[in-house]
């Protein structure tokens, strides 16, 4: 056998009238293959059905639970700064740590205000002992305004008899003048006192614990005391303390920041909105928040308010489309839902990314 019939290719089977044999598909008949073509064509239009269907399906439900995943955990921040400037005696909590309200958080040293406690007290005293004295200078005025008006009174009383009998002769003029003379003494006197106890009762002001000089000496120590009171800082609610600076030694300046604390006593969620979504979501209506940080927990809430601008409002530039190529984007409003009490609130953190459903189907 030669090399060309070694490889020679078998020939095609021929059936019994010489013709060559056909395959099951090519002796299938035309009606065949238009039932296969209905098939595939009702398939597709099913598949297309369905999606159509879903696609309506889930329009619906978007509409009616909108949902975003731009959304962050958000809590009170307290910046916590000193009402006075001193040096830090005490640190009473360290960074990222759990206080309760009343803590100490840090205290100055209390020395020197402590000093200006006792320098107000004793101010108080002498301003005390200062209206005593003054007191007594207009008591002891009228009192001599008493004197002397029945002086005066004993005069006009003496003049008064004396006058008539001046004018008749009866008695000598040289005594009437002497009696004259003594009564315009005694007005003059009178008179001198009057102006000594007006003197007297200007320098006084008002009596008792509401004269000015008191009040004044009292608001002294209270601003003294009230120092004093500020040299110890306090956790003003529960929360976590963030980073801290302060460190014993060093001199803490009034109004300048040393520590933050994250009060957890109310969480919310600040959702970013499409403004497409906002034309149902009210306040009042329950959501559903989903914290990254926290897997597998559900947290409910309620939405307590809608921004009444957008985000980009609230930024240092606003937006400023007036020019010719602006491009229309939809814009973000937050809302705000307050997270119900849960004891998984405790693993939340501020700034924290979440997703926000919101149900306005009740609503």
């Amino acid at each position: 056998m030669d090399t060309q019939t070694a490889f020679r290719q078998p020939e095609k089977a021929h059936d019994a009238g010489g013709e060559p044999a056909r395959s099951p598909a090519e002796t299938a008949g035309p009606g065949r293959r238009k039932h296969g073509t209905a098939v595939k064509l009702a398939g597709a239009v099913l598949l297309a059905a369905a999606a159509i269907a879903a696609y309506l399906a889930w329009s619906h439900y978007a509409a009616l639970y909108p949902s975003t995943n731009d959304a962050y955990v958000g809590a009170h921040v307290v910046h916590v700064a000193p009402e006075v400037t001193g040096t830090v005696e005490t640190v009473g909590a360290g960074s990222f740590s759990p206080v309760k309200k009343g803590d100490l958080l840090v205290r100055i040293d209390p020395a020197s205000f402590s000093n200006a406690v006792d320098a107000a007290q004793a101010n108080l005293a002498q301003a005390r002992q200062k209206v005593q004295m003054l007191q007594s200078a207009v008591n002891e005025a009228k009192a001599q305004l008493a004197v002397k008006k029945a002086v005066l009174a004993d005069a006009q009383s003496a003049w008064d008899r004396i006058g008539p009998l001046v004018a008749d002769g009866t008695v000598p003029k040289a005594q009437g003048d002497t009696q004259k003379a003594a009564l315009r003494e005694a007005k003059a006197g009178a008179n001198a006192a009057a102006s000594a106890l007006e003197t007297a009762r200007a320098q006084l002001g008002v009596s008792g614990e509401k004269n000015p000089l008191i009040l004044a000496a009292k608001a002294q120590l209270e601003a003294a005391e009230l120092n004093l009171a500020h040299t110890k800082i306090a956790a003003p609610a529960d929360g976590i303390v963030g980073k801290i600076s302060a460190r014993p030694g060093t001199l803490a300046a009034s109004g300048v920041e040393m520590l933050q604390l994250i009060e957890t006593g109310d969480w919310w969620v600040d959702a970013n909105f499409k403004e497409s979504n906002l034309s149902r979501i009210k306040p009042g209506q329950k959501a559903s928040v989903s914290v990254d940080m926290v897997p597998g927990v559900t947290f409910s809430g309620t939405v307590i308010s809608v921004s009444p601008a957008s985000g980009a409002s609230f930024s240092l530039f606003p937006p400023e489309n007036a020019t010719g190529n602006w491009v229309k984007v939809t814009q973000r409003f937050p809302v705000r839902i307050r997270l119900d009490p849960s004891p998984d609130l405790a693993a939340l953190r501020v700034g924290g990314s979440a997703t926000a459903t919101v149900d306005t189907a009740g609503g």
